[in-house]
């Protein structure tokens, strides 16, 4: 009986919880050589392909920035030289004619003929050779009292008469004028119109050569006008129909030899023809 009461009165009695175990850390174990090896081959792979692919990707951007420029630069280019050229066609095979003898071409003896013409025209009017039978027809009689005997500095020395009738000229009459030494002779040639007198002024151009200058006689444009350079001086005009006070189909002549003078304004045959009070 008393020992079911010890039993009894153990269990009333507090009995503490036994103390936690110690836990005893135990530290990794340090990771072999090859081990290290291994991680530190995988890290510098690792850090070569990340480095490897951010060259790329940059690269890869540049070349689209570069391309981009380019083309942008060929864009506006192509905008600045954006107009058509011209076509131009080939040119079309032209045959080979054998050129045509030129029919304006004159020949040695032609010319002759022609010089021979005017030296022989020439020497009618000038030098003027009076015979002291000459007589002074209508023409002359109106053109004594047009002209008279002075033309500025110029004095008659050879008295109205009448003239050859050149180029089919109805009536022609001739005055020789002096200044100094100088001479030179006046020569009228009338028509029947104005148009007749034109057709004249042609044929007198035949006669005298080509003429180194051409010009109106007036300053309203009217009437024509032609000087002729060579060793006799010429000046040759002719009133037309739109010209005022003039008498109707007329053709003037005035020749001097030259004086070599420089301008042919200041020849003897234009000063004559400024003088005359025609």
């Amino acid at each position: 009986m008393s020992s079911s009461r010890d039993d009894k009165h153990d269990d009333l009695i507090y009995h503490p919880p036994p103390p936690p175990e110690t836990v005893v850390e135990t530290e990794d174990p340090e990771p072999d050589p090859a081990t290290t090896a291994v991680v530190r081959r995988s890290r510098i792979l690792v850090v070569t392909v990340i480095a490897a692919c951010g060259t790329l990707l940059l690269g890869a951007i540049m070349a689209i920035v570069l391309l981009s420029t380019g083309l942008i630069s060929s864009l506006d280019r192509k905008d600045e030289v954006a107009e058509p050229r011209p076509i131009v066609a080939a040119p079309e095979p032209v045959d080979e004619v054998p050129a045509e003898p030129d029919d304006t071409v004159k020949t040695q003896a032609q010319e002759a003929a022609e010089e021979a013409a005017r030296n022989a025209r020439r020497t009618s009017y000038h030098p003027l050779v009076r015979t002291g039978a000459e007589s002074c027809g209508t023409l002359c009689s109106s053109l004594v009292q047009e002209v008279g005997t002075q033309a500025g500095d110029w004095t008659v020395d050879a008295a109205w008469a009448d003239a050859t009738r050149h180029v089919n000229a109805r009536d022609a009459a001739s005055v020789g004028f002096v200044r100094g030494d100088v001479h030179g002779t006046f020569t009228v040639l009338q028509f029947a119109s104005d148009a007749e007198a034109a057709e004249a002024a042609v044929k007198m151009r035949v006669l005298l050569g080509q003429p180194s200058y051409t010009t109106a006689l007036f300053e309203n444009g009217t009437g024509v006008r032609y000087d002729f350079i060579d060793v006799v001086n010429a000046v040759l005009w002719h009133p037309d129909a739109n010209s005022d006070e003039h008498l109707p189909g007329r053709l003037y002549l005035v020749e001097s030899p030259s004086i070599d003078a420089p301008d042919f304004s200041t020849e003897s045959a234009f000063e004559l023809f400024l003088s005359l009070p025609i």
